[in-house]
Parts: C-alpha cells; structure tokens; sequence
C-alpha cells in the first residue's frame, strides 16, 4: 500500500465512515487486503477519529468551558423562572427537578475537571 493509498484509507475509514467493500471498489484494493490494513492500522484509525472529532467540537465551538458556561445560563434561566412563580397551583415541580438536576451536573463537571458524564 503506497502513503497516498493508506492515506486515503484512513479518510475513508475513520472519517467518512466507509465499509471495507466500499473502499475496495474504490481503490481496486481487496477485501482482504483491507481487512488486514484496518487491524495494521486501529491506532492511526483511532488517532484520526479522534482528531476529526476534536476539529468539529472546536468549529461548533462545543468545548468543556462553552458547555459549563452554557449549563450556568440554563440553571439561572431556571431559578428566574422559578422565582416568578407563586407555587400556588403551578406545575413548578418538573421546572424545579430540571434546575436540581443542571445543578447537579454543574457541581459534578466543576468537581471532575468539566468531563462530560453524558458522553
């Protein structure tokens, strides 16, 4: 497999989601020889993922500082709306489990470093 193949592969594999038949009738590579490039190559495979998956979480701007700052929008969104209401009839129960419920995911990410528990 020349670079500029094994270069292609990865893109196909790793970031465009392709099959190993797909990219077999693509490149005029066989099935087999495929499947023996995607076991050789998981690490670059992985690597590649994961830095596509970096570059769209940073294009969208989806990083653990905008998350956590959007999280504390939502929860003050939350109280203000609670605090206008006079509990006197109002559904106020399912607005006041959603703020606990940001409250608590805003105390687990500033407590574990902003990762995600969701993910």
């Amino acid at each position: 497999m020349t670079n500029q193949q094994k270069e292609k592969f990865i893109y196909m594999r790793a970031i465009a989601g392709k099959s190993i038949p797909f990219i077999s009738k693509e490149t005029g590579l066989s099935v087999g020889e495929l499947n023996d490039y995607d076991l050789k190559l998981a690490n670059e495979l992985l690597k590649a993922k994961a830095d596509e998956y970096d570059k769209l979480l940073e294009k969208n701007s989806v990083n653990s500082i905008n998350r956590f700052q959007h999280l504390l929008e939502i929860y003050n969104r939350l109280k203000t709306e609670i605090d206008k209401r006079d509990f006197s009839g109002l559904p106020t129960d399912k607005l006041y489990y959603m703020m606990n419920d940001v409250y608590e995911l805003i105390e687990f990410l500033k407590d574990n470093g902003h990762d995600n528990p969701i993910e």
